[in-house]
């Protein structure tokens, strides 16, 4: 190497550097050699020569990379277990697990029952430790900001449900106290959540409309009858005195629900969030907190951008003020359009008014405002609970309901509600329609639980979540209190203000007591579309999720296809339909790409260790008398026989018809049962027969272990157990291939 005027150009630093590596490699190697000279295997490096090779583009294009030498023996899966001391792991049988299993859970001490007590009751292990003098102020932070915004979701979310508004604030508070015990997320909230509420509106309709027709019942005199009605009073219910006069209030039900209404929505929604946590402690008792996972991001993107339209679609009569009837089951949401597009002639121009102020002023402020002053603020500008007190302070002052007919909230009850036990009649008829709510209001508080976790370094345990939400949702039946769930936007905003743990949510819920007990009756001229535009300002996020199926179609056509059957579904036909397509969905997918897993041949690339795809990699070379098959996933029932079919038609392709050796790679099959077992030795016991030596590459102590106890592949003629493809064409390659006999190793070959 040249040096000019004390510098060198690159490719003398670059030989220099890999002089000096070969060097230090060699010294160590020395000594390594000194302590294992009776080893038969060992680690040297590559010559002078090679260690010097020269890059052929600049350091810019290419710097210079870590180098891998290496050189050792070949040798066969017995050897190799035998050089590397492979230890034996047979577990406990059946029997022992269980005894074991009930041994442990008879076993009393202080200890065991101190660790039950704090996985059980979780704000036991964590509240001892809680640092009072640095978080406490940004949990009272954090706390008072959620709360203001329980209030205009909590008020907006229980219209949803076709319930008194108020019910969205006891949700806010009687079930969240419960949570604070036994939770595991120490930065969700907990609450109102539109998705949910919406699919309890839908049952709550069903059960306590404001009137019943049942769809096929209606004829000409029916109607007739009721378009002439000047007043039809409130069937049923004593949360509030009311009245409808027109035909648009009618409730449209499925055909199985024909008889006139017995319960209030109040009574209703006690039920549903009754067996909604029965439904949650029962999935925790049988330990299934594992269901959170067969909701794929991409299923429950599709299934919540679907439940926004249902929300927006639902929230045009308050906006427009006009008066429609409520349809419920299967393609109900065409019929409400239909129904809007034919009323929306009776447009309440003041309402609308109010509409588009109340719109306008909050995107004004989530668009342009908020971005500018989000820098220098800490603590978020409330603007939904200003658009609240302007509104009803608006109503209040103008009389917006008596002059311009504008809807109001009405009647909100103060203090707290007496304790009550959801009508026991309802229960058996509200069990089915209960289970789609208990498994999306957990797996949406589960998974955005699950990311702050993750960045906050913790652990939320799913099935304890179960059990949290279970006994928070059947206390807070008992308070009239709707089913809740984790909130996206309170959730973020309770951690990115700087609350730590679920203090924050004691502190929402102490100011929501004052609202409950002074405050309430406050909001009953607040004007229904204020609450409407708030809502649907609030579904843009929802309605980015679009933008997941653009990449879903980018990344993965099997996540595009869940994301369009759970939209579609649940867009079109209905909520609960659409989770059960979208899952089935999922799971479908999921068989098929277990069902046919990746399979293809390899290929050595010259100079290298690496086996490569040929189908691939042009620069992997094509033996035509070694065949080297890769097969990566499982090997079981539904793909056994795709297994061999798949090697011929590999092999087919290739155009070959001399091959002497078959090497099968089984370092990527992860599973095999019975069923593929036995394809693979039919495959072997075929290859045989056709004078095939078959060479078989694992790693994978299981996979072997259960194909071994269906065959032993050892004591069978022309086939060889090793650890790596490299050993096996090695092997192979050399010509001793045939000194292997019944696990006979012949160490000296090289």
């Amino acid at each position: 190497m040249s040096f000019t005027h004390g510098k060198c150009n690159e490719s003398d630093l670059e030989e220099l550097i890999d002089s000096l590596d070969f060097a230090v490699n060699r010294a160590r190697m020395s000594n390594s050699m000194e302590r294992n000279d009776s080893q038969t295997t060992n680690t040297t490096y590559m010559d002078d020569d090679t260690a010097s090779q020269e890059l052929f583009c600049s350091a810019e294009e290419n710097p210079v990379k870590p180098k891998i030498y290496f050189e050792r023996e070949a040798v066969d899966q017995f050897y190799f277990d035998k050089r590397y001391d492979r230890q034996q792991q047979e577990g406990p049988g059946l029997l022992k697990k269980a005894t074991n299993y009930l041994g442990s859970c008879c076993t009393c001490s202080s200890k065991r029952a101190r660790k039950i007590v704090e996985t059980k009751l979780p704000v036991t292990e964590w509240l001892p430790r809680y640092d009072w003098l640095r978080d406490l102020k940004w949990d009272i932070i954090s706390g008072i900001t959620v709360a203001v915004m329980h209030i205009p979701q909590g008020l907006g979310y229980a219209m949803l449900a076709n319930c008194p508004p108020i019910l969205g604030i006891y949700m806010a508070f009687f079930p969240v106290l419960i949570y604070f015990f036994f939770g595991t997320s120490r930065h969700i909230s907990l609450g109102s959540l539109s998705v949910v509420t919406l699919m309890c509106g839908r049952v709550v309709s069903m059960y306590a409309p404001e009137a019943v027709i049942s769809t096929p019942s209606l004829n000409s005199t029916t109607i007739e009858t009721i378009e002439n009605a000047t007043e039809i009073p409130f069937i049923g219910g004593t949360d509030q005195p009311e009245t409808m006069t027109t035909f648009q209030d009618i409730v449209f039900l499925p055909d199985n629900v024909t008889s006139l209404p017995q319960y209030t929505p109040t009574e209703v929604a006690m039920a549903i969030t009754f067996l909604v946590g029965v439904w949650q402690l029962v999935m925790h008792l049988l330990q299934l907190g594992i269901l959170g996972v067969l909701l794929s991001d991409s299923l429950v993107s599709g299934f919540t951008t679907a439940a926004a339209v249902h929300v927006f679609t639902s929230q045009i009569k308050y906006l427009f003020g006009i008066r429609i009837g409520k349809f419920s089951g299967r393609f109900s949401i065409i019929s409400t359009w239909i129904a809007i597009f034919s009323n929306i002639k009776h447009t309440n121009i003041s309402t609308l008014v109010v509409s588009v102020i109340t719109i306008g002023i909050l995107v004004v402020n989530n668009e342009i405002l908020k971005p500018i002053y989000s820098k220098k603020l800490k603590v978020p500008v409330p603007i939904e609970m200003i658009a609240l007190l302007c509104g009803t302070l608006a109503s209040r002052w103008f009389s917006l309901n008596d002059e311009f007919g504008i809807r109001v909230v009405g009647y909100i009850p103060k203090g707290i509600p007496e304790p009550a036990l959801p009508p026991a009649s309802l229960l058996s008829s509200l069990v089915m329609d209960t289970l789609p709510i208990a498994v999306v209001a957990y797996a949406v508080s589960l998974s955005m639980g699950k990311i702050f976790a993750q960045k906050h370094r913790y652990i939320v345990d799913s099935n304890q979540e179960l059990l949290a939400q279970g006994l928070a949702n059947v206390g807070g039946s008992f308070f009239s209190a709707l089913p809740i769930s984790a909130s996206l936007s309170r959730s973020l905003i309770q951690e990115s203000v700087g609350g730590k743990t679920q203090i924050a949510s004691i502190v929402s819920c102490f100011l929501l007591l004052m609202v409950l007990l002074f405050i309430g009756p406050f909001f009953e001229p607040l004007p229904l579309a204020v609450l409407a535009s708030i809502i649907v300002v609030a579904l843009k996020g929802m309605f980015l999720q679009f933008s997941d199926l653009k990449r879903a179609l980018q990344v993965s056509l099997y996540d595009a296809l869940v994301w369009i059957a759970a939209f579609v579904s649940t867009a079109f036909i209905d909520i609960d339909i659409g989770l059960i397509i979208g899952v089935l969905t999922a799971l479908f997918i999921l068989v098929l790409q277990a069902y046919k897993p990746h399979a293809c041949l390899l290929g050595n690339v010259p100079g290298t260790e690496l086996y490569l795809d040929i189908s691939k990699y042009s620069q992997a070379f094509d033996d035509a008398e070694m065949k080297i098959y890769n097969w990566s996933g499982g090997i079981h029932f539904a793909n056994a026989d795709s297994y061999s079919k798949e090697f011929y038609k590999l092999v087919k392709a290739t155009k070959y018809s001399s091959i002497q050796y078959v090497v099968l790679d089984f370092t990527s099959v992860s599973f095999i049962d019975m069923a593929g077992c036995r394809a693979v030795t039919t495959l072997i016991k075929d290859l045989i027969g056709e004078k095939t030596d078959v060479l078989v590459v694992y790693q994978k102590g299981g996979v072997m272990e259960r194909l071994n106890k269906c065959q032993d592949l050892s004591s069978m003629s022309h086939v060889y157990l090793f650890a790596t493809v490299a050993d096996a064409v090695t092997y192979t390659k050399s010509g001793l291939l045939h000194n292997l006999a019944n696990g006979e190793v012949n160490i000296e070959c090289r």
